[in-house]
């Protein structure tokens, strides 16, 4: 049923943007054809503005798309900020990532294997144990932690915590410390 409802208002926003494109494909040949008066050639140049309008918007569009199916290790780095208060480190290098995309409800989850240097790494892990906000966690796992490991190797956790979100019970938060001393995971949960 969700399936059917979520079908219904895709393509009632595919055709809401259809139109905006077509409208605005439309005034575009119209200020061209303002611009241009009286030429010869004034219809070829609305046909021109018209089509450079819709590819421009099309193409606009799918970036938007790609970037909302395929999240830049710009939001993972933001999902880390999120989990663990604190601004990701210089030496921060994305090596595995994963996201669903949201829900109906905004339900989502992400995943990210992080690289730091020892020493980000252990600074980070003192900062997590001693502050208040993170209670040591079982290991819980997600679909897209699954689907990001695919592409590198299984290092056995370490230690783990999680950080509830004042007013939001419905938020999971974990960050897994991986042995080696050099990578961590980031999990953010909303279910």
């Amino acid at each position: 049923m969700e399936l059917l409802i979520f079908g219904a208002i895709g393509l009632l926003l595919l055709a809401f943007l259809g139109s905006v494109i077509i409208l605005i494909g439309r005034l575009a040949a119209k200020i061209i054809g303002f611009a241009t008066g009286g030429r010869s050639d004034r219809a070829k140049w609305e046909a021109r503005a018209r089509y450079v309008t819709y590819a421009g918007l099309l193409l606009s569009l799918a970036y938007s798309i790609y970037g909302a199916m395929y999240p830049s290790d710009d939001f993972f780095l933001a999902e880390f900020k999120e989990v663990t208060l604190r601004e990701p480190p210089f030496s921060s290098k994305i090596v595995a990532k994963s996201a669903s995309y949201p829900d109906l409800h905004g339900d989502y989850c992400s995943y990210s294997r992080i690289e730091l240097t020892p020493t980000d790494y252990s600074a980070l892990l003192g900062e997590i144990e001693a502050d208040s906000c993170f209670e040591p966690s079982e290991e819980v796992g997600s679909d897209e932690q699954q689907e990001a490991l695919k592409a590198v190797p299984v290092i056995p956790t370490e230690k783990s915590f999680t950080r509830p979100k004042p007013g939001k019970p419905d938020h999971h938060l974990t960050v897994k410390f991986l042995s080696g001393g050099k990578h961590v995971e980031v999990s953010l949960c909303v279910t």
